[in-house]
């Protein structure tokens, strides 16, 4: 037994209150807190220092195999949600209706990706999170097939819809799952790549009540809470550091107007690419590599980095100690490409320039959303470590719903004012919020205290 869980017994014993327990399997759990009344003790659940059992400490293969399968749920499930954007005339034309409401069922999945969030986050930290998402995926895919086989516009629109719900699980868990796998110094290059130890905490508490009859165990930083008022609590801390918290609210709607534009032009590719350079559907399938490939080579490139550049400044500016604002330093490089790349794509499309030099511009496109969403969940992460979940469900609400809802209006937008000036309006948003990263990194710290959230 630990000298820390003997000498709070033998304190315990010296104030007159019942050991049960003692007697049997102690490992794993520390103080113990006596219950008023009748009731048994109820003793928490939490990890021991460097315990095998605990996920920071698994052997290497073991976790990187869970990134792993955390990465490719990260990469499916979003994905789908403008899968069908290079076939929206074919699907406009076999259902009968527009463009537009075509697009609908796109809106209906993105909205889904920030809304599921508020539910899967406590629900993983009630039910574990193998369960979330294994019911999830599970439902995920078997959305697909009512999905494919839509007799009309307003099924399609709600099967997609419901994928998105089902999908979200891996916005919901992914940067938890990993928090959990990886301590700090070494989680920026582990989640450029994508709470699991409630998964075990959840089979440890079980484990000690079986082994222990009538004795009752609390996991660690856990709430005993109902998954109802679970939800509300975590709805509720979402808004809270959503709105209070002027960096998390730059930051989101940041990624906001990324996911915007991002689904805006994914959905307008197909107009651009065969009417105004007359490519069929498999060349407009392929102009998707463009921001892809700025996507891979700078997740290749930079995020490595987040993490050296994390340690270095730790050590050089706080006597070792990180923070969260260190994290920032290589958003500026996506702040600087964002609107680069969207005044660049927006007037060589407008003037009809070769192909490659406006497919070029995605390449500066796919590294600001590498550089910019890598950089600022890992700050969510670091700032409310605590509550990371609550405030990366902030983050995924708010750039989702405008995500969804922003590309309905944006074919009007372009018939109004031409792709120069449409890309434009996103392009001087980006300028105008260009700044953020720099800024935040100089005074956020003051900022997280002086508007301290309150949960």
């Amino acid at each position: 037994m630990p000298q820390q869980q003997t000498d709070e017994r033998t304190q315990l014993l010296k104030n007159g209150r019942p050991n049960a327990g003692s007697n049997n399997n102690d490992a794993g759990h520390s103080s113990a807190q006596a219950d008023s009344g009748d009731e048994a003790d109820v003793e928490t659940v939490d990890f021991e220092t460097e315990d095998d059992e605990d996920p920071h400490y698994w052997p290497n293969s073991i976790r990187y195999l869970q990134v792993f399968l955390i990465f490719i749920i990260g990469l499916i499930c979003p994905m789908s949600s403008s899968i069908f954007a290079p076939g929206i005339d074919t699907i406009s034309s076999a259902f009968g209706t527009s463009n537009q409401a075509v697009i609908g069922a796109q809106t209906g999945f993105v909205c889904m990706l920030g809304i599921g969030p508020l539910f899967f986050a406590p629900m993983s930290e009630t039910f574990g999170r193998r369960p979330v998402f294994l019911i999830n995926l599970t439902l995920f895919t078997l959305m697909q097939i009512p999905s494919a086989l839509a007799p009309n516009i307003a099924s399609f629109i709600v099967f997609r819809t419901l994928s998105g719900l089902f999908g979200s699980v891996s916005v919901a868990n992914g940067g938890g799952t990993v928090s959990d796998l990886f301590q700090t110094h070494e989680r920026a290059t582990v989640l450029g790549f994508y709470l699991l130890g409630t998964i075990v905490l959840q089979q440890k508490k079980e484990r000690l009540e079986k082994e222990n009859e009538g004795k009752k165990y609390k996991i660690k930083g856990v709430s005993d809470m109902g998954l109802f008022q679970k939800i509300s609590g975590n709805s509720t801390r979402a808004c809270k550091i959503l709105f209070q918290q002027p960096v998390v609210l730059t930051m989101s709607t940041y990624q906001a107007l990324i996911f915007s534009t991002m689904y805006s032009l994914y959905t307008n590719f197909s107009s651009i690419w065969s009417d105004l350079y007359g490519f069929d559907t498999t060349e407009v399938a392929l102009s998707y590599l463009g921001p892809a490939t700025g996507f891979i080579l700078t997740a290749c490139i930079i995020v490595p980095f987040i993490d050296r550049i994390y340690n270095n400044l730790a050590k050089t500016r706080n006597n070792g100690k990180g923070k969260p604002e260190y994290r920032l330093p290589l958003a500026n490089i996506g702040a600087i490409c964002l609107p680069v790349s969207l005044f660049w794509f927006g007037w060589t499309v407008e003037y009809q320039k070769p192909w490659p030099v406006s497919l070029s511009a995605m390449l500066l496109f796919g590294a600001s959303q590498v550089s910019i969403f890598n950089t600022v969940q890992n700050y969510y992460i670091d700032a409310f470590e605590s509550m990371a979940a609550s405030a990366l469900a902030a983050g995924a609400f708010l750039r989702s719903m405008v995500g969804g809802i922003v590309p309905l209006f944006v074919p009007m937008l372009i018939d109004k004012l031409g792709y120069g000036w449409g890309l434009s309006l996103f392009g001087f948003l980006a300028a105008i919020l260009t700044p953020a990263p720099l800024l935040f990194y100089w005074y956020g710290e003051r900022l997280r205290q002086k508007f301290a959230v309150d949960l």
